[in-house]
């Protein structure tokens, strides 16, 4: 993937999206000028994790009707596994999506080496060789055949 920023980027957009998400939560209720208590050392909060929106909040909160849809036609041992992904914070699912897609593309590149077939490796082709002679001394000449 080290030929690819643009996909690697691509990859990280669900993460960057949730956690801009969060950082908007935080701004319109918190607010910049008062920190909150896991900051200023508050033993009694939650912790710096329940600043976090789980994913299953942002499709409730967002779009309800669709989440409805969904619970009503899945069956329950597909619904489990949906439901536990759901569970998950938005960032952390975004930076694992990521982390897969990343694990693809450097097992792809690889195995795939220079992205040439096996059967082409170390082999030229003989229009390889004629622009290859091609120079100052040695013009290519079209011929009819």
């Amino acid at each position: 993937m080290r030929n690819s920023p643009l996909l690697m980027f691509i990859a990280l957009l669900p993460a960057l999206a949730a956690l801009g998400h969060d950082i908007y939560l935080f701004v319109i209720n918190n607010g910049v000028e008062t920190p909150p208590a896991v900051i200023t050392g508050n033993p009694d909060d939650k912790g710096i994790s329940s600043y976090f929106a789980a994913l299953g909040f942002i499709w409730t909160h967002y779009h309800p009707e669709s989440y409805k849809w969904v619970v009503e036609n899945l069956d329950e041992g597909t619904w489990a596994y949906i439901n536990l992904i759901l569970a998950q914070k938005a960032v952390v699912v975004g930076l694992v999506f990521a982390a897969v897609m990343f694990a693809i593309g450097f097992a792809v590149e690889g195995v795939g080496g220079e992205r040439v077939p096996r059967h082409m490796r170390g082999k030229r082709n003989s229009t390889d060789l004629a622009f290859e002679a091609r120079g100052k001394k040695n013009k290519f000449k079209y011929k009819r055949k």
